[in-house]
């Protein structure tokens, strides 16, 4: 399901940055007024869809528009590709990389193994004794007590199904 509604998201930003690029280029084919109020609001919208990245990368982009005189469509559409960039790779790869569940493999190699103590013996004469008043039939040894082993938590297996060992998989992700 997680994966189905980041498929989604991704599907749903590529076609509303195309949809930007689609109308503001239909919307500067009129006359130059209609081209600079076509930019503001590429601009503005692709900002918003590249947040983070996009408030960086806007000088960039408007420093290109403004190289190339920033009166046809061909040129609007340079800027909307920086920002269209700077949320590609901000949204598909930046973004899931920090998401990632595992975030760090743990070796584990510091950890010495379980020691379970072993419980001393008791010894009870069963001798008689002259001052003791009672049978040496009454007096019961304890019974000795038993530790149960605990199990080993975040055990690390040898090898995996391919035959790497924990190292390998930590390096090789």
């Amino acid at each position: 399901m997680r994966k189905q509604v980041i498929l989604c998201l991704k599907v749903a930003w590529v076609v509303a940055a195309s949809m930007i690029l689609l109308v503001g280029t239909q919307l500067c084919t009129s006359t130059e007024v209609a081209c600079v109020a076509a930019d503001n609001a590429m601009s503005f919208f692709m900002v918003l869809l590249t947040f983070p990245t996009g408030i960086i990368f806007f000088p960039i982009a408007m420093a290109l528009i403004d190289s190339f005189g920033g009166h046809y469509p061909s040129d609007f559409i340079i800027g909307w590709s920086v920002l269209a960039f700077a949320g590609f790779v901000q949204w598909f790869y930046i973004m899931p990389l920090l998401l990632e569940k595992p975030g760090l493999t743990v070796l584990n190699l510091s950890s010495e193994p379980a020691i379970v103590p072993v419980p001393a013996t008791t010894t009870v004469s069963t001798e008689r004794t002259i001052e003791s008043p009672m049978p040496a039939t009454t007096a019961v040894p304890p019974a000795p007590i038993r530790i149960r082993a605990r199990k080993q938590q975040n055990t690390i297996r040898s090898f995996d199904k391919s035959g790497r060992t924990p190292l390998e998989r930590a390096l090789h992700r």
